[in-house]
């Protein structure tokens, strides 16, 4: 775990060490559902900018994530196969799997804007809540992971 970028600042160590722990997460993800609409925004061209929510739930916790795609016909695609993706990269069914390992594994047609979606939905159950009640985590990694992030949050 690589903890410290060049500048070796503090920012960076909690910076770098917030990415490894967001990628190490544990996954469990039993039921996807994305849903499809649009917000109104006076400033974008041709009318309200599409969207797309994708809620992934498991294990007693939910998590969103939102596709900012430009197109209506993206987020339509996004709403067909989102749950496929997550399937093919090994998120879905068996026992918990890596946030990192999960987002590598996703299919290359996933666009970039899909993929971010599908992270923040991944991550969003353990970043929203007070560490001590993630229960993502396996037991020994996690009382680690949590324990080495308050120590580096409260040297800042």
């Amino acid at each position: 775990m690589k903890l410290i970028r060049e500048s070796g600042g503090r920012a960076d160590l909690l910076a770098d060490f917030l990415v490894d722990f967001l990628t190490c997460l544990p996954v469990r993800v039993t039921d996807v559902v994305v849903e499809q609409g649009a917000i109104p925004l006076d400033d974008y061209p041709g009318g309200p900018r599409p969207t797309s929510t994708v809620t992934v739930s498991g294990g007693g916790r939910v998590g969103r994530g939102e596709n900012v795609a430009f197109k209506e016909s993206e987020h339509a695609a996004f709403v067909a196969r989102a749950r496929d993706f997550l399937v093919r990269a090994g998120g879905m069914g068996g026992g918990p799997c890596g946030v990192g390992a999960v987002m590598s594994a996703l299919p290359p047609e996933a666009s970039r804007y899909e993929r971010a979606a599908l992270e923040a939905a991944l991550a969003h159950p353990c970043t929203t809540q007070p560490l001590d009640n993630c229960s993502n985590f396996d037991a020994t990694a996690g009382n680690k992971l949590d324990a080495d992030l308050k120590g580096i949050i409260a040297t800042l």
